[in-house]
């Protein structure tokens, strides 16, 4: 999933995204640095989300990074899209509306629990430390 894609999703959640006379969405034009910010709270949000990430295909993963909103988020699916549009909102938010910021971190740690219960387990070796 693209980045600019969990971005406008985060807006939409803000209820920071509006249309146009054609009906497309749009950003206002006020909000731009918030795109700037969202790129480096990414980094760090699929960081936080690495191992639920391992726990979900049920294997090693390296951390992923992304260097604008046109790249492509190398996380599953459902963290991309239950997870990651909460939690970016959450943030960007955070300042001017408390209440809403609180309740976004709520779904989205809500998402990940519900991702979790379903994730692939993986076998590995015991180490044996007493004798």
């Amino acid at each position: 999933m693209k980045a600019k894609e969990i971005f406008e999703q985060a807006m939409d959640l803000c209820a920071l995204r509006g249309s146009d006379g054609d009906g497309e969405p749009r950003l206002p034009a006020d909000v731009d640095d918030l795109g700037v910010r969202a790129v480096g709270i990414l980094n760090v949000l699929m960081g936080e989300y690495h191992s639920l990430e391992e726990r979900l295909v049920g294997k090693e993963r390296p951390y992923a990074r992304i260097y604008g909103l046109e790249e492509t988020v190398d996380l599953c699916e459902g963290i991309c899209r239950c997870v990651l549009p909460y939690r970016l909102a959450s943030l960007l938010i955070a300042e001017e509306d408390r209440e809403l910021s609180d309740l976004l971190r709520h779904h989205a740690a809500e998402a990940a629990k519900g991702l979790l219960a379903d994730g692939a387990s993986r076998i590995h070796t015991i180490l044996e430390v007493y004798r």
